[in-house]
């Protein structure tokens, strides 16, 4: 399985939230910014539900309207979440890491003991 197939791990609503948090944006300019930074494409439909989701939720609100564009931002409590969300992921890298790092160590020395890095 590759990273493409793991979708959980690559949930629209986080993406949204980390996309916002640059600047305010408009649809478009979300799935642009998937494109080009996470080589994700959303379909309309995934990224519009998730950011009405968002919106029920208070995490984004639309500030600004041109034509069909609602352009949105990322509110107090969608930092919050989106932080807390990182700090997650930095633990499991953290984490995830060292026990590689371990595991390559027993490997290269063709050791099975579970303790070896502890």
């Amino acid at each position: 399985m590759n990273l493409n197939e793991m979708g959980k791990y690559r949930d629209p609503s986080m993406l949204i939230l980390l996309s916002l948090s640059e600047h305010d944006k408009h649809g478009y300019m979300i799935m642009e910014d998937m494109r080009n930074n996470f080589n994700i494409d959303f379909s309309p439909g995934t990224l519009y539900g998730a950011l009405t989701r968002l919106g029920k939720d208070g995490l984004i609100e639309p500030v600004a309207t041109k034509g069909r564009r609602v352009s949105y931002q990322i509110t107090p409590s969608g930092i919050e979440l989106l932080s807390g969300h990182i700090e997650s992921l930095q633990t499991f890298i953290s984490i995830g890491s060292a026990r590689l790092d371990c595991l390559g160590k027993r490997k290269k020395l063709n050791c099975t003991r579970l303790d070896f890095c502890e």
